[in-house]
């Protein structure tokens, strides 16, 4: 496996000091990326406060919802994490 950086859109379902913990779609749960492995991350929207991802109620979601982000991670990390 190559360390080729892929490009990715998820949500971010919670954040911690040192990883971001996301998922792909509303119904799947959430895969911890480390912010040490991120190398560009932009928020491109956000969800309805409230929702429910999952079993989990998000836990970032305040007044303005969770995060829709696009980030960019090393190849192997995203298919260790079944991302590609």
């Amino acid at each position: 496996m190559t360390s080729n950086p892929v490009e990715l859109t998820m949500i971010v379902i919670h954040e911690t000091d040192k990883a971001y913990l996301m998922t792909e779609v509303e119904d799947q749960d959430g895969v911890w990326i480390p912010k040490s492995q991120i190398t560009d991350i932009r928020e491109t929207g956000r969800m309805e406060p409230g929702v429910v991802l999952g079993r989990k109620k998000l836990k970032r979601t305040g007044d303005d919802g969770a995060a829709i982000v696009e980030f960019t991670i090393p190849e192997w990390l995203a298919f260790e994490n079944g991302l590609i």
